[in-house]
């Protein structure tokens, strides 16, 4: 069995895609960070941002372009998705820091 190429798309299960699809109809930012969570480790969305601003590491390409496939799919039609699904992760990420940073331990 050879490597994986480095630039190989990266595939979601059909049953992942059609469970987040019902589970969060309607909702680009919903669907958005549901998919991160399961495409990133906890220590990548902590560390890192969709674009990598703020001296922060740049998330994957390769899944994040998965993530605008799935969100394309769910809504078609709409223009700068791109921008939608950028700020619904960061905000995600933004909400666990700030949480994280509360916790008394």
């Amino acid at each position: 069995m050879g490597a994986v190429r480095p630039h190989a798309e990266i595939v979601l299960h059909k049953d992942v895609v059609d469970e987040l699809l019902l589970e969060h109809k309607g909702s680009i930012s919903k669907l958005s960070w549901s998919l991160a969570k399961q495409m990133f480790s906890e220590e990548d969305l902590y560390s890192g941002t969709f674009n990598g601003k703020g001296g922060r590491k740049v998330l994957s390409p390769r899944r994040k372009q998965l993530i605008l496939k799935v969100v394309g799919y769910a809504f078609p039609g709409i223009t700068g998705i791109s921008g939608y699904v950028a700020a619904a992760i960061n905000n995600g990420i933004r909400n666990r820091r700030n949480y994280k940073k509360k916790l008394p331990y």
